[in-house]
């Protein structure tokens, strides 16, 4: 693609509000960075309008996280597959363009921003200081421009930094020091013969330091910073301990001077309200005649008022009780006083929100203990699959192998530790890490020892197969050594969930695994040399009748013939069968299941897919047809899936251009064409995705100019 990305229009709606992977890189784009784009980068400005939780584009729960979409990306410096992507991921590449100018100031809304690359262009001006703002930034990379100035020393406090390139540019002054800046070598550098300090090895006649930042002058953001929320917290603390202490206060009348000083600015009030109200608290009235007058109900009984003789109410006719003749027909002699309230003496009472706050924390308490007891009163596991669990984990060596940290630290995500050292004789096995039992009869069912560091030959006969009660299984991302997959695993047949992916076995995928006919969940994927005999493949998809999720990616099942997939059980939500050598014709009848979800066929360049018409009723959120052969006709009735989130079709040639109806899908999300032969330039139409959020089409030989519809999307 080339051309300028500048936009004419007076229309004022967000271009891209919902994207987060911004990917042009190695174009012929020109002219300046697209500073209305970047403005509209709402989901990198604000976190809300993504949300916070932190997942995988694409992961779905039953996957345990190991499965999701991938992209390539230059990363670091280093070009990169990545097949998990963070939604919390924010990444920016225009690299490899012709883009001119400075770099735009806005670029410094963007604070949830991780990656950032603008090398290989022609961009001149200084490095703006708002990039110092990008809290979040883990690479910057600004090489190969024409960049001049000094390198800004507020680049020295972004916390997570690990990854600049500033070479191949005009900078000059001293390279800021401290923090991130310290762990860069020379080669961040090199090109800009004006640059001096550490680590190149020119220094600098002076040496300035940059001071800690406590506050920044643009008053943008500072170190110590107390939010409402903060505040808030504060008031509601101190409203409550406000209460606490003059409840205590008042009932135990202490500090003295603090209850008369309330008690005489309360009776001033009270006096001002109404002349018929008589006070029975001054603590200091020896004389009182109230004689001759109008007033009726109860004399105030107790403290001073029980010192008074008849006469002070004599001629009050309407008055009684004590020391007048005259009885009260019900008795409402007060209680001692506590808190005044409208004239009265009054005891302390709850309302209904004491009352409901009660009743919550009674029901939290109560559950708490409920929780300890049936914790405590449950059994432990059995001596018997203790010790087949102990022998399991002395069968292996506890070693972090290269081929394991590649898949659970770089590749998968989840980190990797070795599970097994909480595994101690003598102590419950129910406690132990990666391990879950049965509360009421003690029995293992489960067992995760995902990215747990063993390492060795599984054996056949292998402790682990005397644990028959086992529902879950993970054994996902250790290194069994080009073990061949005991048959024995056909022994479980309460399993329901299975997954043994990225775990190095090798040969024939044993038919015994056929027999696990409760399986809801299978994963065999990323063993890449395991091959799967069509008469096993018959035998899983014939009694595997309550099966959701199939993940079968990277084994080899050039003889299958793929019309087996047909039996599948309607109950089918994700099939992935991704670089399997599969080849033919996929069947049609297969588009039909009720409740497919995701189906990855990617990889199969021997697979055809014949023209067919989705049904517009089709639950299909996730469809990758990267790399594989398939008509015209097919890709233009796929508009019919309007639950679509996710689309790949990389690797593939679009001789008529891209098809106008991919442009129809409303719910699209992902849009990925990597390294395609697309005839032509963007349909006209492409602004009707208005749920986009990741577009990647590098390497897809787009021609003609960026459609000014993009700008209809909100």
């Amino acid at each position: 693609m080339h051309g300028s990305l500048s936009v004419n229009s007076s229309k004022s709606s967000p271009v891209f509000p919902k994207i987060q992977i911004f990917d042009l890189s190695s174009n012929y784009f020109s002219g300046p960075l697209p500073v209305r784009y970047i403005n509209s980068f709402k989901a990198i400005i604000n976190l809300e309008k993504i949300g916070s939780a932190e997942s995988y584009m694409g992961v779905y729960d039953y996957r345990s996280a190991f499965y999701t979409y991938s992209i390539a990306i230059v990363m670091k410096g280093q070009d990169m597959e990545l097949v998990k992507i963070f939604t919390m991921w924010m990444i920016i590449d225009l690299s490899n363009n012709q883009f001119e100018g400075e770099i735009p100031k806005v670029i410094g809304k963007l604070n949830l921003l991780k990656g950032l690359n603008l090398s290989h262009n022609n961009l001149n001006g200084g490095i703006p200081t708002s990039i110092g703002n990008l809290t979040n930034l883990e690479w910057l990379d600004l090489s190969s421009n024409r960049l001049s100035g000094t390198i800004p020393n507020r680049l020295a406090d972004l916390p997570f930094l690990s990854s600049l390139n500033v070479s191949g540019n005009q900078l000059h002054g001293q390279i800021p020091q401290g923090k991130q800046f310290n762990t860069f070598g020379n080669d961040s550098y090199e090109g800009n013969k004006g640059l001096c300090g550490f680590p190149v090895s020119k220094g600098c006649s002076i040496i300035e330091p940059a001071p800690p930042n406590v506050l920044e002058k643009d008053g943008s953001k500072s170190n110590i910073a107390f939010g409402w929320k903060v505040v808030l917290i504060g008031y509601g603390c101190g409203v409550v301990l406000g209460m606490s202490v003059g409840y205590v206060v008042f009932k135990t009348g202490r500090p003295k001077w603090l209850v008369n000083l309330v008690e005489n600015q309360h009776e001033k009030r009270q006096r001002r309200k109404s002349k018929n109200v008589i006070l029975a608290d001054p603590v200091f009235l020896s004389f009182l005649n109230v004689s001759e007058n109008q007033l009726h109900s109860q004399i105030p009984q107790g403290k001073q008022f029980n010192t008074f003789g008849n006469h002070p109410y004599e001629g009050n006719k309407g008055l009684c009780g004590f020391p007048v003749s005259k009885g009260c027909s019900i008795n409402d002699t007060p209680p001692p006083n506590v808190l005044e309230q409208d004239g009265s003496n009054a005891n302390i009472a709850f309302g209904w929100k004491v009352v409901l706050i009660g009743y919550g924390c009674g029901v939290v308490f109560g559950m708490a203990m409920g929780y300890v007891v049936f914790q405590t009163g449950s059994h432990s596991c059995s001596h018997h699959e203790a010790a087949s669990l102990i022998q399991f984990k002395n069968s292996f060596s506890i070693t972090q192998t290269d081929y394991a940290a590649f898949y659970c630290d770089d590749f998968a995500g989840p980190t990797s530790y070795p599970k097994t050292n909480s595994w101690e004789e003598g102590t419950d096995c129910c406690s132990w890490d990666g391990v879950t039992c049965d509360h009421l009869n003690g029995h293992v069912i489960a067992l995760d020892l995902s990215c747990s560091w063993l390492y060795g030959n599984f054996p056949s006969n292998s402790s682990l197969f005397l644990l028959p009660h086992l529902e879950k299984l993970n054994l996902a991302f250790n290194d069994f050594n080009d073990s061949n997959m005991p048959s024995e695993f056909g022994r479980f047949t309460s399993l329901s969930f299975l997954n043994l992916s990225g775990t190095r076995f090798v040969g024939e995928v044993p038919s015994q695994v056929s027999h696990l006919s409760k399986l809801v969940s299978l994963d065999l994927s990323l063993n890449f040399a395991q091959t799967f005999d069509k008469h096993a493949l018959q035998g899983l998809v014939h009694n595997l009748t309550e099966v959701r999720h199939i993940f079968l990616d990277n084994i080899d099942m050039s003889s299958i013939n793929p019309h087996v997939f047909m039996n599948l059980s309607s109950s089918l939500r994700s099939l992935s069968l991704a670089y399997c050598g599969l080849q033919g014709k996929f069947p049609k009848n297969f588009f039909d299941l009720p409740n497919l979800n995701l189906l990855n066929l990617g990889g199969n360049q021997n697979l055809n897919l014949d023209p067919l018409k989705f049904n517009r009723s089709s639950n299909l959120e996730h469809l990758d047809l990267s790399w594989m052969s398939f008509s015209t006709e097919f890709i233009d009735s796929v508009d019919n899936l309007q639950a679509l989130k996710y689309l790949d079709l990389s690797g593939n040639s679009f001789f008529q251009g891209l098809s106008v109806s991919i442009t129809n899908l409303s719910s699209l999300e992902q849009l990925i064409i990597l390294e395609a032969n697309i005839c032509g330039g963007l349909p006209d139409s492409i602004g009707n995705l208005e749920s986009l959020k990741f577009l990647q089409l590098s390497g897809s030989n787009l021609s003609g100019q960026i459609q000014l519809s993009i700008l209809n999307l909100t």
